[in-house]
This record gives structure tokens, C-alpha cells and sequence, in this order.
């Protein structure tokens, strides 16, 4: 279920992105967890496009692959949290870090 999912979010994930007038630039998506280099618009906080995106990609999964679990509900929706750094660093240290 996995690779359906996985092929899925892509897709939803880089729609949504683009909906707020931003890109995904390098992406990795594993079971657990999703790394992303987004460029994003300046009108929008960073902490808003993240929410819009949790928020939104859990609110199109759920009739795609019906009732979640609470674990992945919280996890979709944002109950992990995220990690922004917006401390000068290359594209390719973190795009390497988004591979690796």
C-alpha cells in the first residue's frame, strides 16, 4: 500500500504546494515521515503554507484511503510537528540532507 500511497502524495503534495504559489524543489517520502525543500512564496509564513499542507493532504487522504488511524491522523495532520531552518545553508547541503 505503500507505493500507491507514496505515488499519491507526490502528486497531491506538489498541487497544493503549487497552489500557494510555491515549489517543491527536492522531495523524499518515507513511510514515517516526509522531507521537502520548498520555495515558498513571501506572502505566505512558513508555518502557514506547513499547515495548509498537513491540513489539507489529511482532508484528501481520508476518502482515498478511508478512516485513519489516530497515529496517522496526528502524524498527517501535524501532530509530529516540522522542522524549518532558515539559517544560511547551500541548496545542496540540503538537498543532501533531504536524500540522505
Amino acid at each position: 500500500m505503500y507505493e500507491q500511497l507514496r505515488r499519491y502524495l507526490v502528486d497531491l503534495l506538489h498541487g497544493l504546494v503549487k497552489r500557494r504559489q510555491s515549489r517543491i524543489e527536492e522531495g523524499y517520502l518515507i513511510p514515517d515521515h516526509v522531507n521537502m525543500l520548498i520555495t515558498i512564496h513571501p506572502k505566505y509564513a512558513i508555518s502557514q503554507l506547513i499547515k495548509y499542507i498537513k491540513g489539507k493532504s489529511a482532508i484528501h487522504l481520508i476518502p482515498v484511503y478511508g478512516e485513519p488511524s489516530v497515529t496517522w491522523s496526528d502524524s498527517i495532520s501535524g501532530g509530529c510537528g516540522y522542522f524549518v531552518s532558515t539559517v544560511v545553508r547551500t541548496d545542496e547541503m540540503i538537498q543532501e540532507y533531504i536524500r540522505s
